[in-house]
């Protein structure tokens, strides 16, 4: 080692890209916000698409080579299979080298098929959890470590409830993964309706929140956003790498 091999934390974020987790309920706008991204690619789990019928986003489907002809268990192998070849491909193909971020719609779904994948195989259900946890954190944990890619991964929201008090947090199959993906991210959105006073009375709007309440999880460790933000992912990306 020698001084050259020190850096300081914004060359290494600039290097490494801004990495999000987002999450919140159906009709929030977390699959439109792609359009706001700086030069994106999206990885189609979910097949909720209706948004953005009309955009040029470059999207890479896990459905494309289904047949009617497949049984269930073939569908979901080659389900996963695709999901394998793009992962293959943006950490391995130059191809990828054109496109600034990665979004992932949806990890949740991924984590629901690689389960349905597991359960099958493991006489315990409990070694179907723990291949679930390795199989999908391997890929976050590339997702993660991407060098010059943003990344915003999106998750479905569940509700729980603690001490008498509804909670929103990211939806994933098992707690370990809960745990792990949600500790591992510094920037942690939830997309939801909120109502401002404007000129013309109390209206709603659709916010990016980056603070973590009472009865939601948010984070925003880089200091520099609002509490709630437009869903505008570049400028928030620009906010941060200020």
């Amino acid at each position: 080692m020698n001084l050259s091999n020190l850096k300081l934390p914004r060359d290494l974020i600039q290097k490494n890209g801004v990495k999000m987790l987002i999450y919140g309920g159906a009709g929030t706008g977390k699959t439109r916000s792609v359009i706001t991204a700086p030069r994106p690619i999206l990885l189609a789990v979910e097949q909720g698409l209706l948004s953005l019928q009309n955009e040029n986003v470059p999207v890479f489907d896990i459905h494309y080579n289904l047949t009617p002809n497949m049984n269930p268990a073939e569908r979901l192998n080659k389900k996963l299979a695709n999901i394998v070849e793009f992962f293959d491909w943006l950490e391995r193909s130059a191809e990828a080298k054109q496109f600034d971020t990665v979004y992932i719609d949806s990890i949740s779904e991924i984590s629901t098929l690689v389960l349905e994948s597991e359960l099958p195989k493991a006489k315990d259900p409990r070694q179907a959890y723990g291949e679930l946890a390795d199989k999908v954190l391997k890929w976050v944990r590339l997702l993660h470590q991407l060098p010059n890619k943003h990344v915003a991964m999106l998750c479905k929201q569940e509700m729980v409830n603690s001490n008498n008090i509804n909670y929103y947090q990211p939806s994933f199959e098992g707690q370990k993964l809960y745990k792990e993906i949600t500790h591992l991210f510094d920037e942690v959105f939830r997309f939801q309706p909120k109502r401002f006073r404007t000129p013309q009375g109390m209206q709603e709007f659709m916010v990016c929140s980056t603070k973590n309440m009472q009865d939601y999880l948010a984070r925003d460790k880089s200091g520099k956003l609002a509490e709630d933000e437009q869903q505008d992912i570049s400028a928030i990306i620009n906010k941060i790498m200020a």
